[in-house]
């Protein structure tokens, strides 16, 4: 929860105009991982998203996720 209110201020702080919605559109498809994590455990990732119904279990819907290091 700390990672998500630091990240959200950061956006919001840093893009005054445009912070907000910026904030809307990745707040629900970035996913933090581990910096060791490759192909098959992002696709592990996005097919748990797909059964949580927090993306559509569509191609388009498994786009929506995107990915990044934890460094």
């Amino acid at each position: 929860m700390f990672l998500e209110i630091c990240t959200k201020s950061f956006i919001i702080d840093t893009h005054a105009n445009s912070g907000q919605t910026l904030w809307r559109h990745v707040v629900t498809s970035i996913l933090a991982h581990p910096n060791g994590w490759e192909g098959a455990q992002r696709t592990n990732v996005r097919c748990a998203a797909a059964h949580g119904s927090l993306i559509s279990d569509t191609e388009d819907g498994r786009a929506q996720i995107r990915f990044v290091t934890e460094a």
